[in-house]
């Protein structure tokens, strides 16, 4: 007998019975909502308070993607009510290549209307990529296998501080410490520790209801990247890395601690013993983190499984 997929089966059984209380009004509503379709949306989240509408912040009517998504949709639905329901939570200011969101609103349109109809009540930073019709039990959040995020930042190894250009500082995340001592591979091995069924007690951000902090990493890989960015946007002695997580669930921030212990353990402040005795809980303490919350700018929600993973993909950086 399994006791720990047995215990994370029955605390996500009851996140979900959580959640599912907070949504029951807005199912009602959507309920007398005939058309839905599953959505598929790129954003930059620079200027946003991450994806879901905070109406009832302290700060007021906060500027969210999911806010910004249901304002053209009301507008392209004659300014009726809609709803919509997205697969991942992102914080402000983080990325998504390929954010999953089901629409429900009252008009049957077509799959053009639904991307460059909706496009073109969007602001230009964020863009729905397709669309296709789905059944109203379509629960993207529930439905969702694994999650793969990707986090970039660059290693100046210049003498001027330059980090990276002006043009990329909200899209790339900069190493934040000397870089002359920097253990790269001791940084790669440490990645590689997250793999498996943990106890995240020690990498998350209270802000979010949940029932346990026990989750699953699929697959981790550092590696640095090769695509035009790090040779046409990044200043030349800058070297630009990516940091790849692929999970069934993640706590608030969570990704964000990882990066930050992994980036203490290539300067050398963090051994790889402490990475594996924090993902056994051991840690304790007033600050019992290994890393700063990394910038939310380096974050990128990049895909959404909605089939079992299967670990053999070759990673492309």
């Amino acid at each position: 007998m399994n006791t720990f997929n047995d215990e994370k089966i029955v605390d996500l059984q009851q996140e979900q019975e959580q959640e599912q209380e907070q949504e029951q009004e807005q199912e009602q509503a959507q309920a007398l909502l005939p058309f839905h379709y599953r959505c598929k949306v790129s954003y930059n989240g620079t200027h946003y308070q991450g994806w879901q509408i905070q109406s009832g912040s302290p700060l007021g009517e906060a500027k969210t993607i999911q806010g910004e998504i249901n304002s053209a949709l009301s507008k392209l639905c004659q300014e009726r009510e809609v709803y919509t329901l997205g697969a991942s939570r992102t914080d402000a200011g983080v990325h998504s290549l390929g954010q999953i969101f089901r629409a429900s609103i009252p008009l049957d349109l077509p799959i053009s209307a639904m991307t460059k109809g909706l496009n073109s009540f969007l602001p230009p930073e964020i863009r729905i990529l397709s669309a296709e019709k789905c059944d109203r039990g379509f629960h993207p959040r529930y439905a969702a296998k694994w999650k793969e995020y990707v986090y970039l930042f660059t290693i100046d190894r210049s003498d001027e501080n330059l980090l990276a250009s002006p043009f990329v500082h909200n899209l790339v995340a900069a190493y934040p410490y000397a870089y002359e001592s920097i253990k790269l591979q001791a940084m790669m091995d440490a990645t590689k520790l997250f793999v498996g069924h943990h106890d995240f007690v020690n990498f998350y951000c209270e802000g979010s209801a949940f029932k346990s902090t026990k989750r699953e990493i699929l697959r981790t890989e550092m590696a640095k990247v090769t695509a035009p960015l790090s040779s046409c946007l990044l200043v030349p002695a800058a070297e630009c890395w990516m940091i790849r997580v692929i999970g069934r669930g993640f706590l608030k921030q969570m990704i964000r601690l990882i990066v930050g212990a992994i980036w203490n353990v290539g300067r050398g402040r963090v051994a790889l013993v402490e990475i594996a005795n924090a993902l056994g809980g051991a840690r304790a303490g007033s600050d019992p983190k290994l890393g700063v919350v990394a910038p939310a700018c380096g974050l990128y929600l990049k895909q959404i499984g909605f089939s079992e993973f299967a670990d053999g993909a070759k990673f492309s950086a």
